[in-house]
């Protein structure tokens, strides 16, 4: 976990370089904050919660559920946004129905 300024705002960050793990989170309704590229290798910046950390034990311990498809497109859209540039990539729908919004 690391804690790093946005603006006026600290949040409090969980990263990770595990390209499938980060499209798990975004099929679970998690849109990552950003991505940093360091050389070959990609780093995905998520919002740090309880329930992240639930998810990732879960992946690790081979105990995730998922939808096949919206996992497929989940890795598809990482792919094209790393690939674009973006460096910020919220996706906003996908979190507001993650919170029940």
């Amino acid at each position: 976990m690391e804690i790093n300024q946005y603006g006026n705002n600290s949040m409090q960050q969980y990263v990770t370089n595990d390209y499938y793990l980060s499209a798990y989170l975004v099929t679970m309704g998690f849109g990552f904050h950003h991505f940093e590229r360091d050389g070959g290798i990609t780093s995905f910046i998520f919002e740090k919660s309880d329930q992240i950390d639930d998810l990732v034990k879960q992946y690790y311990a081979f105990q995730a559920k998922v939808n096949p498809i919206s996992y497929g497109n989940a890795m598809r859209s990482l792919k094209t946004i790393i690939q674009s540039g973006k460096k910020h990539a919220i996706n906003k729908s996908q979190e507001q129905q993650r919170k029940g919004n």
